[in-house]
Order: C-alpha cells, then structure tokens, then sequence
C-alpha cells in the first residue's frame, strides 16, 4: 500500500463511486484527514457521507481513484454506524466483551475498559438486555463498542442523534480531548452543522463532491459570514449554478482495499462469534424449540396417517328384503351355524370396516353417487344356498347356482389406492367366510384358494404401511428446507440489522461467521434427527431393512446441501421475503420432483428431466432402497455424491459472490 506523510491519516483523491449509471454517488471527490484532529464531514442525508466512510473502512470499495489510510490493521479503526447494528438478544456487557474479543483484547483490559465506558457513558447496568435499552442508551451502547479497544482511527456516523444536549457536550468535549492529549484522529459525520464547530477541520459535502474543505473559523472568515449554515448556502448556490459542466465517468480502475485481510480464519475470532451464536439460540429458545418439534410433528402426522385410517367412509351392502340377520336362520346343512352366509360375511367384515345395510340397491348407488358411502355390495337371493353347493359340486355346479353366488362390488374409484383397500378387505372378507363354512362341513379348505397365491414378498413383509414406501420423500425434503430456512434466516437476521457489516469491520471474516453458524447448528440437528428417527423406528417401528447410520448419512447429506444452499441464497437476497418466496418455491418444487406429492415413476417426462438435476431425488430413492432393500451405501453412491456436488456447487458460488463484493448488505 503506498504511504502518505505521517501527518495525514486519510487521503482520498478523485474518488468515483456509483451504484448504478444514473445512480451516482461520489463525483470526484478530494478529502485530507490530519493525524490527531478532528474532521467533521457535512452534508444533507443522501449526499454520500456513508459511502465514503464504507470506503475508508474497507466495506466498500470505489469504482476509481485513491484512497490511502496510515492505519494498517482494522484494530486500529472504531467504526460507529448511522444505526445500532447491534444484537438486540445480548447485554450491554455481553456486547462490550463480544467486541473486545473481536479486537483481541485480555480480558481483564475489557472488563476494565467496559465499566468505564458505562460509568462515562451513564449507560444502564451492564445485565441489561439492549433491546431493552432506550433509542438514545442503545446509541451510547453503540458509542461504547466503538471505543472499547480505544483505536487510533474514530469514524462516527451520526454519532450524537436522539442523545440528551448534556451528554452530547459532553461526548463532544470527550473526542476532544482524545484527538488533542492522546492524538487520536476522529471523522464524525452529521447534518446538523452546528455541531462540526469543534472539528479542526470540515468538509462541507453536497452531491457526491466536497464543497469546501478548511476549518470552521477560516470558512466563515473567507465568505464574511457568522454562520457556518450561510457558508453551505453560498457554496451550495455555486454548485448549482455551475452544475451544467458534468465530467465524464472515468473507466473503473478500483483502488486496494485498505484493510486487506491478514488471516481468513482465527481460533478467536470463530469461538467469539460461536459464543455468540451459542448465546442467542439458548435465549430464543422457542425457535430452536421449533425447528426441532416441526420436523417431528410432521413425521408423527405422515406416520399416524396411514392408508389403513384414509377411507372413513363405510361401504353399502345390500342384501334382498327378505333376509333379517337378527330373526332365526333355517339351516340347510346340520354343519352349518345359525347364521345366513349374508348376515355372517356382514359380520366378518365390520371386524375391518364399517358396514351399511341396505334392501334396496337404488338407495345404495344413490348413496354411493352423493359420496356417503365408499362402495355397494350387493347379494343376491339364495346367496347361502349357492355358495353352499359351489362347494360340494366344485366344476359340476350348474351356471344358475354360479350366478346366485356372485357378489356384485362397485367401489368409488376417485382415489385409487383408497378402491384397493377396499377391494383386499372385501376380499378377504369373503376367504374367511368361505374358509369357516369348509372348517365346520369337512370340507377342503384349498377350494377356496384362487389359482394366484400370493406369497411372502422378497423385500420386506406383507405387513408394511404405506409410508414405507415414500417416507424417503418426506424426510430428505423436509429436513432439508428446515435446514435451509435456519441457516438462511440467521445469516439474514445479521445482515437485516447490520450486524454483518459492523463484525465484519471490526476484524470478523466471513468465513468465521459462516463456520460458526454451521457448527452450532450441528448441535440442533443433531437434536432435531433424534426426534424424527426416534417417533418413526421408535414410537411407530416403521420398517428399517438395512442399517440404520446409512438412512441417516443419506438424511445428513440433505441437511448440508440445505446448509449449503441457505448461505448461498443470504449472501445473495436482498431481504428477508425474498429468500421466504425462494424457499416455499424450492420446498413445493422438492416435494413435487422427489416422489412425495407425485411419484417419480408416474411423472411426465419433462418433468423427469428437471427432477434428475435435483440431488433430493437421489436421496429420496437412496433412502427407498435402503430403508426397504436393505442396500447399503455402496449400491447407491448418487446419494452422496449428488448432494456433495451441490454443496460444492452452492459453495463455489458463495465465493464467488464474496471474491466480486457483489453480497447486498
């Protein structure tokens, strides 16, 4: 870095700066800061005033032009922002002791220097949360933290608004005696100028240029004028009679940052912040409370919500109008017991499913139209006498019993899998009747099997729910978006209330934020993992045929690339609601191309497309094949290597928003 005389601590020559092309903010601007004074930088709000101290403290950099600062280590610079930027959850103390770390202060220097600064400051007691604290404390508060390493370089953005007079004199007479004994230098910025009369030095600031740059008496003297507001006129008046004459934008030739970073990662720095982080989830107890309980009363719902509990409908079964189940039944056979077939198979099957008795088959199909019931079985006259000698004659029993014997099912096929429940509990209904009636008559029980058996399936067992077969497609999407919104919404927090860019000035790297916000979310799901896997192989014993570690290295891949992608996405929004509609967009997105809410096989082939780019939907299936096949992660190594290739993915681009200084703040 090339180095002014020792007398001038901050040189900004020809400074250029702009968001956007017709979005100017610093045209040229020149600017001298003497070592060991005080430089007091004026203008009306929007002139640029922030942007240029941004500049000073590394925050930002200009798009052309120079700027030199004698400082060379971020130690040396207190930075007081226009807002508090600080986190409302700690105490003042908490928050002194945050920042002397930060500064790599002993602690016994910040315990010292911390009482001083409140007894000085008259801040409350240092127990006391600051969003308890008044506007005009929570500034103080903000002051103190500013000088609590008592650094070479003060920067004070509005430093005195909402402040009682007394104090701010004598705040004021406080910043005087440090530039004057302890030849501290000092940039304080206001729009009241009244209060730059103490400044060695100011400059008179209006349109992204320095109208004037001398001391408040010279000004005064060489415009004849009693007041430092008449000298802002006169010199605002020229400016615009001469604004016509616009130079050109100069090429972009962006000046070396002038704090470059020394160390991206420092044991310190990191447990400072994780101490931090630490802090706040045990105070804001009932967010992590939430993401830990969500995820598992999610998985409690999709567990207790089986297809066995989804159709509550009963189903119509008619019978002719002379059949009466209670009154006494006239056997045909002395093996037979005192009960019609009819009246006993209703009997059977509300063991299962609840049973509507109809005599009239109208009735039953209008009910069956209007929705009331889930389906009509309907048994015809002679329905015992039929089935009976089906039984006895086998394949000589002539075509008009064989019809007699039929039961005529139409079941409501709106929801298919609801029409398959029925149809297996109707069945066998029906094998169970037909298996006690040959029992009692002596009778060979094989005649009642169908010429299909079915046998014991080659994965898992003819017990299985259904959510086995798409619990994957819960779980990988859903662990993922809570980990996506935790992550994405804390980096916002502190990004939202500045507390990003104040750290970050104060010496904290990105990387060390970032690190330690993953670690201590570690911890929470941990938490958050027990809980699912505890309600679904615990509390429900949902069937796990291969190792349990696979099923949750597969789950913890997901929560990374959530992790991953949360960073990715606050390093990128703007706001808060922004990074909320992305987040319910990616979560419908998820659940959609996973195989929650349609299956994968049954998607269209577009569609199918996009969902082979999503890591999700190889977790989902990795999860299927081992939960259900007992595979290990061997037989699928898309599961990891998906999801490795997005947080990589995620990752890389993360850096590169970071290397082009394009994160909005």
């Amino acid at each position: 870095m090339i180095r002014s005389e020792r007398t001038t601590a901050v040189t900004v020559r020809n400074a250029y700066k702009r968001y956007t092309p017709s979005s100017v903010i610093l045209m040229g601007l020149d600017m001298t800061v003497q070592k060991g004074s005080i430089y007091g930088l004026l203008g009306p709000s929007g002139c640029g005033k922030t942007t240029l101290l941004s500049c000073i403290v590394g925050r930002q950099t200009l798009d052309s032009g120079f700027l030199n600062v004698i400082f060379s280590d971020k130690r040396q610079v207190g930075y007081m922002p226009q807002d508090i930027n600080l986190s409302s959850e700690m105490t003042i103390m908490e928050a002194l002791i945050f920042y002397g770390r930060i500064y790599m202060m002993e602690p016994s220097m910040i315990h010292l220097k911390a009482k001083e600064l409140i007894n000085f400051l008259e801040l409350p007691p240092g127990d006391r949360i600051i969003s308890n604290c008044s506007g005009g404390q929570q500034r103080r508060v903000s002051m103190a933290v500013t000088l609590i390493h008592d650094p070479d370089l003060l920067i004070l953005d509005e430093p005195t608004v909402g402040l009682d007079p007394v104090l701010c004199e004598s705040i004021m007479e406080f910043l005087v005696q440090l530039a004057t004994v302890r030849g501290k230098t000092i940039i304080i910025t206001t729009h009241y100028i009244e209060e730059a009369k103490n400044s060695n030095m100011i400059g008179l600031m209006r349109g992204g240029v320095l109208l004037a740059e001398e001391s408040p008496q010279k000004l005064m003297e060489k415009y004849h004028c009693e007041h430092l507001e008449d000298v802002f006129l006169i010199l605002s008046e020229r400016q615009e009679n001469d604004s016509f004459k616009t130079k050109p934008y100069p090429p972009i030739e962006k000046p070396d940052a002038p704090f470059p970073t020394k160390a991206y990662f420092t044991w310190k720095r990191f447990k400072t912040q994780f101490d931090k982080n630490w802090t706040w989830m045990y105070r804001n107890w009932a967010v992590t409370l939430f993401v830990c309980l969500v995820p598992t009363i999610t998985m409690y719902l999709a567990c207790i919500h089986d297809i066995n509990s989804m159709v509550t409908r009963p189903i119509a079964v008619v019978v002719p109008e002379s059949l009466n189940c209670s009154s006494d039944f006239k056997r045909i056979r002395p093996c037979l017991p005192d009960m019609d077939f009819a009246c006993h198979y209703i009997q059977i099957l509300r063991m299962e499913y609840p049973v509507e008795v109809y005599h009239n088959e109208k009735i039953a199909d209008y009910s069956g139209k209007k929705g009331l019931v889930v389906g009509v079985i309907s048994i015809k006259e002679n329905f015992t006498e039929s089935i009976m000698e089906r039984l006895e004659k086998q394949g000589d029993t002539p075509k008009n019993i064989v019809d007699l014997g039929i039961m005529e099912v139409s079941l409501d096929m709106t929801i298919p899998i609801h029409a398959l429940l029925i149809t297996r509990r109707t069945y066998n209904a029906l094998i169970k009747l037909l298996q006690e009636i040959c029992i009692a008559c002596d009778i060979s029980v094989k005649w009642t099997h169908i010429p299909i058996a079915n046998q014991e399936p080659v994965y898992g067992n003819s017990g299985l729910k259904l959510i086995n077969t798409y619990l994957g497609a819960i779980v990988c999407p859903f662990v993922f978006y809570i980990t996506f919104v935790y992550t994405s919404t804390a980096l916002m927090m502190e990004k939202s209330s500045g507390l990003l860019e104040r750290n970050q000035i104060a010496g904290l790297t990105l990387l060390e934020i970032i690190v330690a916000q993953i670690v201590v979310q570690f911890f929470v799901l941990t938490a958050q993992n027990i809980c699912i896997f505890s309600v679904i192989y615990g509390m429900f014993d949902i069937n796990n045929s291969g190792h349990f570690y696979n099923i949750y290295i597969i789950t913890f891949f997901c929560e990374l690339l959530g992790m991953a992608y949360g960073i990715f996405l606050a390093l990128l929004m703007e706001k808060e609601t922004m990074v909320s509609y992305v987040g319910i967009g990616t979560m419908l997105s998820s659940f959609l191309l996973c195989g929650c809410l349609w299956p994968i096989e049954g998607q269209h082939w577009l569609l199918s497309l996009f969902g082979k780019i999503v890591p999700l939907t190889y977790c989902t299936k990795a999860y299927f094949e081992v939960s259900m096949r007992g595979r290990a992660l061997e037989d699928v190594p898309m599961a990891i290597v998906t999801p490795f290739v997005g947080i990589a993915f995620f990752v890389l681009l993360s850096v590169i928003l970071c290397k082009m200084k394009i994160i909005v703040v």
